[in-house]
């Protein structure tokens, strides 16, 4: 019995384990029923070639059949008739073969999985063994086959009655007419049968993809499950987003001695900028933050000797526009240049800058 609380369709993700463990919707009926036909279509056409073979093979081998024979002569001329047999029926091993495998794409595309040959004590476990046996899908395929059992004897039966009369000539026929004639009657049923396996065969299929669909239900909370280990859990989420800022929070305070200069408004906002004239193209900001982070930038700042100098427009500005490690905008230049200049000439270091 499918559980209630399963009410929502199979996630992507589900499917897709679900098909790595081999279980997909199949129709082993829907298989049985094509190669069937491909089998009756192509003797139709081909068993009186082989019929030719084996009657020329038999002629052949009874010309130069010698006078005296023993035991090893005689089998060996019955292997060679019996190789030549398997040989004029290898195209249709072969054409059953690829049929097999062309079904089977068609139906599930292509899958291949060796978890189901994985060995499993469960599947040794007499009451799982009941379950299974009392279970809607075996029930099924038990009437699925007496029914078929019960159609194919009705249909032999009554294509059979048809010829009765015909059947009661042979006696009167020459054997090749008679051959004819049974051949003509096999092709009738083998056909017919062929064709109500396929008609079965397409319920079947449809009948075995709802059913699957059916059992691989999911619940909302196991799609919720599913949804949280596919994107982590949102508190561990939430601990990793926060030990990546504090990391790059660190980051950015060590950065901070390395300043030419604290630029602030005073006291929400602080951008530390640092030039090298060899390294960078222009001056880059180290460090930025506002209200508890400008304290810690400003406090660092003056531990380490590094000049805090207020400029209210130009720290605003810095702190909207530029990104920690970025350069400086173009239009900032000449007011971030003014700042550096300024600060070489009180520290003493102007001469350096200059070529």
């Amino acid at each position: 019995m499918a559980d209630p609380s399963k009410t929502e369709k199979a996630t992507p993700r589900r499917r897709s384990e679900l098909r790595g463990k081999g279980q997909v919707a199949r129709s082993q009926e829907f298989n049985t029923a094509v190669l069937f036909i491909l089998a009756i279509v192509f003797l139709r056409f081909y068993l009186p070639g082989v019929f030719s073979y084996v009657e020329s093979s038999t002629a052949e081998l009874w010309s130069q059949f010698p006078k005296d024979i023993d035991a090893v002569d005689l089998v060996g001329l019955m292997a060679s008739l019996g190789w030549g047999m398997l040989l004029a029926l290898m195209p249709l091993f072969g054409m059953l073969i690829i049929g097999g495998v062309v079904v089977n794409v068609l139906q599930v595309g292509f899958s291949f999985s060796t978890y189901p040959l994985r060995f499993d004590l469960s599947k040794l476990n007499p009451i799982n063994g009941f379950k299974r046996l009392f279970s809607l899908q075996p029930l099924i395929q038990l009437l699925q086959n007496l029914v078929k059992i019960s159609i194919f004897v009705a249909l032999s039966w009554s294509i059979l009655a048809s010829h009765y009369t015909q059947l009661l000539q042979t006696v009167q026929m020459e054997l090749g007419e008679t051959g004819a004639l049974i051949g003509a009657i096999v092709w009738e049923i083998g056909w017919k049968i062929g064709l109500t396996m396929l008609i079965l065969a397409l319920i079947d299929l449809g009948w075995q993809r709802w059913y699957f669909e059916r059992n691989i239900r999911m619940s909302k909370q196991e799609i919720k499950d599913e949804s949280r280990n596919a994107e982590g859990d949102p508190q561990v989420k939430a601990r990793i987003r926060s030990l990546q800022r504090k990391a790059a929070m660190n980051r950015m305070m060590e950065s901070v001695p390395r300043a030419d200069v604290i630029l602030t408004n005073p006291v929400h906002l602080a951008v530390a900028v640092a030039y090298d004239r060899e390294a960078m193209n222009a001056p880059r900001v180290l460090a930025k933050g506002a209200a508890k982070v400008a304290e810690r930038i400003k406090e660092s700042a003056r531990g380490h000797d590094v000049p805090i100098i207020e400029n209210k427009e130009l720290a605003r500005a810095l702190y909207r526009t530029t990104e920690v490690g970025q350069e400086i905008p173009a239009d900032l230049y000449a007011a971030v240049s003014e700042v550096l200049i300024y600060v070489y000439q009180v520290s003493g270091k102007l001469g350096d800058y200059i070529e």
